[in-house]
């Protein structure tokens, strides 16, 4: 697998987007990081399932901005994230000890990662270039401060 640190090829040029994808690898590489043989299987179960709370919690930070922005795409990237919670919690469910089981699991979760970050959720940030200029500083702004 390859080694799970930030890539410029991530950024999607939306600050408040980046920094929860950041915080978000980090808690996958935490899960990848402690998968060790004899491994503390309720401990990964911890962190998995704070992934899949903070996936939650960034997906409807997510989907706001995209309501605000009036992104025309939005019933269709809501459908990925709830096509990923839903695996997400199948693939949860199903961990075991094994740590071929628990590498596969973490491998989908980074896999999930990049491949949604550089292809769907760029897609946001290139349709905010194409949107009214003093719209957008306003909403950067906003929502680069945290706001709803």
């Amino acid at each position: 697998m390859t080694e799970m640190i930030w890539r410029s090829s991530f950024e999607t040029g939306v600050e408040r987007i980046d920094h929860e994808h950041q915080v978000l690898l980090s808690l996958i590489k935490s899960c990848h990081d402690a998968i060790l043989p004899g491994c503390d299987l309720a401990g990964i179960c911890r962190t998995v399932d704070e992934v899949a709370a903070y996936a939650r919690f960034h997906f409807v930070r997510e989907e706001n901005l995209m309501v605000d922005l009036d992104f025309p795409d939005l019933e269709r990237h809501r459908m990925l994230h709830a096509e990923l919670l839903t695996q997400l919690d199948q693939e949860r469910a199903d961990l075991d000890a094994s740590s071929t089981r628990l590498s596969q699991f973490v491998f989908f979760l980074y896999d999930w990662f990049t491949s949604h970050t550089v292809q769907e959720d760029r897609k946001i940030a290139r349709y905010l270039e194409g949107v009214n200029p003093a719209k957008t500083r306003v909403r950067r702004i906003r929502h680069s401060e945290g706001g709803g």
